[in-house]
């Protein structure tokens, strides 16, 4: 019990690493399509044949044509860009969504946390453990407004849990099934009370049960629907550890609380979460927290005053609203889902550019040719259908090259992913209807001049 317990206690950091596979993604394949975009105009230049090109005629249209063709390639791979990166934003966009909706089981509002390291001197003894602990309590409790106080060595949606092994007492696991193993909240009494976890079934932790001689559990809603499924889990009994020779030492289950994501929402284990009392150990450090009605920065400068007065050298850290805390443990995600979102703005905004700047080239080039055509019948309606048509056929070709390309490397952030597919439908068809409604919006202003060209002017034009 003393080494998990040791483990368990260390203070913990928050999250703030983002996946380099992301960012390696989107920084290359921005690199890639630059260098492609650098490239196209020097293998032009490579190509063409200045001398014929100064004689004009024939031979000008013709390397306008190759420009045009060159052009079109260049639209085409820009939105198939920008749809993967949309893709991929939209994606994280709907996850977060989806995430920022899960239930935490708890009300954060009115508590405001603490976090201490604890001097070695706390750490010699298990009676010295236990000073610490009811010392640190009975302050708190004192703090004028404070409605409750309970100590903890977990910080809800934070994560820095390990995974215990336990034995059923009424093992109903198949043969051969591996050993079930469940999350371990080190918690005091009052902890239901202080963080508002709701109570399904049975009680939570009361001071008596603080006694060495009893041995009790409570356990989350996914360890009673898991391991007690169609009865009630009250009564039920399992032990860390070895199998007791005595029924009668069989540790017993006397509440099921709602899920908590102590982990974090993205914590796909599957293994519930088991709720014990801190009556032994020496642990490194612990959390307070407190509910109170008191703005979070004077609750916790009450908090430190208390922690003044019992020894000046136990340091206090990650102070403040327990609703902070919990949002923090979306900083990755967002942060991942701003970036991406950020390259795919971009890229939509290029794309946009690229589509009218091709075809506004096209109708310059093609000024002649539109005028015959309306000086032989062809009305602006007809004219204006041409250059949009152009527009469309280029954007969904490079819709449906980025569809391809989504769906590939739309499996580079599942692991980001929270209850959505990489393969999300809804996400795919918003994203194209998107680009092709933009790429349609950057193919009216071309199309309109083309269709305001004068046939009179336009033949006198050599």
């Amino acid at each position: 019990m003393t080494n998990y317990y040791v483990a368990e206690m260390l203070p913990q950091s928050l999250p703030a690493t983002l996946d380099l596979r992301v960012l390696g993604f989107a920084i290359g394949l921005s690199l890639l399509v630059g260098l492609l975009i650098g490239l196209i105009p020097v293998y032009h230049v490579l190509r063409t044949n200045l001398a014929a090109s100064i004689q004009g005629g024939t031979r000008g249209a013709s390397s306008g044509r190759g420009v045009r063709m060159l052009s079109s390639i260049l639209v085409v791979t820009q939105v198939a860009v920008a749809l993967v990166l949309l893709t991929g934003a939209g994606l994280l966009i709907h996850s977060f969504s989806r995430a920022f909706k899960v239930d935490p089981g708890l009300r954060v509002d009115g508590v405001v946390m603490g976090r201490v390291a604890l001097p070695s001197a706390y750490r010699s003894s298990n009676e010295a453990a236990a000073g610490i602990r009811d010392r640190l309590t009975q302050a708190l409790r004192e703090i004028p407004g404070v409605e409750s106080v309970s100590l903890g060595f977990a910080t809800p949606f934070q994560g820095g849990l390990g995974i215990n092994a336990f034995t059923l007492f009424e093992d109903t696991l198949p043969p051969g099934a591996p050993q079930p193993g469940a999350f371990r909240v080190v918690v005091t009494p009052d902890y239901l009370k202080t963080l508002g976890l709701e109570l399904l079934e049975g009680r939570f932790y009361e001071e008596a049960d603080m006694m060495p001689d009893t041995n009790v559990f409570v356990v989350d809603q996914s360890f009673a629907q898991k391991y007690v499924p169609g009865r009630s889990a009250i009564g039920g009994r399992f032990t860390f550890g070895p199998r007791p020779e005595d029924d009668a030492d069989w540790p017993t289950i006397i509440g099921v609380v709602r899920d908590v994501p102590h982990n974090g929402v993205e914590e796909k284990s599957g293994n519930p979460f088991i709720y014990q009392l801190f009556k032994a150990g020496r642990p490194g450090g612990m959390t307070l927290f407190m509910r109170t009605g008191r703005p979070s920065a004077d609750a916790v400068a009450a908090m430190r005053a208390k922690l003044r007065e019992i020894d000046s050298s136990i340091p206090l850290f990650d102070t403040g609203a327990l609703s902070d805390a919990v949002g923090s443990s979306f900083d990755n995600r967002r942060a991942v889902m701003l970036l991406l979102a950020s390259f795919a703005g971009l890229a939509l905004f290029l794309a946009a550019l690229g589509i009218y700047g091709v075809l506004a080239y096209d109708v310059s080039q093609r000024t002649r040719e539109i005028g015959i055509r309306s000086a032989i019948g062809a009305s602006r309606e007809q004219v204006l259908g041409l250059v949009l048509k152009q527009g469309l056929m280029k954007s969904s070709l490079g819709v449906v090259i980025g569809l391809i390309g989504a769906f590939l490397l739309s499996r580079t952030i599942s692991s980001l992913l929270f209850d959505v597919e990489p393969t999300d439908p809804v996400v795919y068809i918003v994203v194209s209807i998107l680009l092709i409604v933009v790429a349609l919006l950057a193919s009216y202003l071309p199309a309109r001049r083309a269709a305001r060209i004068d046939p009179l002017v336009a033949l006198r034009d050599e």
